[in-house]
């Protein structure tokens, strides 16, 4: 992500879950990235980056996770922003239609976005999902019922589906 020297200033932090460490990204108050620790498209903290780790949202974050990694918390209601392309953040906006406990395929999904044919790209877009875990990308696999990828690995992806009773 490019920032330019007028833009907000990019808060972050590490925390350390049962996924492993997780990198939390926040600007304008508002959690603009959240990355588990040798994914696909782990961010590179960036020198004009400040880490802050008393940040209101990395707080919400945390203990968001620590109740859904408990099994009491079934969604997310953290204030977040989307930064990509108008067509990736449709298809992330669209994850959080997909509810706890259920799995649906890259077809499936693309089927209720504006590109229901463009299957591929929406499958390429989920893999670039800046909010891991809360815009769930682990709850999406393919049409013939195996998991596909996953940015943090398919071990992390197995771990969040048996999480939510799956598998």
């Amino acid at each position: 992500m490019q920032v330019q020297q007028d833009s907000p200033i990019i808060y972050y932090t590490y925390i350390t879950t049962r996924m492993g460490k997780i990198l939390l990204t926040a600007s304008n108050g508002k959690l603009i990235g959240l990355h588990i620790k040798g994914q696909k498209h782990f961010p590179v903290i960036q020198h004009y980056w400040q880490h802050n780790e008393h940040r209101a949202v990395f707080s919400d974050t945390k203990l968001q996770l620590a109740a859904y990694f408990s099994s009491k918390r079934p969604y997310f209601s953290i204030d977040y922003a989307l930064h990509g392309t108008d067509f990736q953040k449709n298809i992330w906006k669209s994850l959080v239609r997909i509810p706890y406990g259920e799995v649906w395929s890259y077809k499936a999904l693309a089927a209720l976005t504006p590109y229901p044919n463009a299957v591929r790209a929406v499958a390429s877009a989920i893999g670039k999902n800046p909010l891991s875990i809360v815009l769930p990308c682990h709850r999406v696999i393919r049409s013939d019922g195996s998991l596909g990828g996953y940015a943090g690995g398919i071990a992390i992806k197995k771990e969040l589906l048996r999480l939510e009773g799956m598998r």
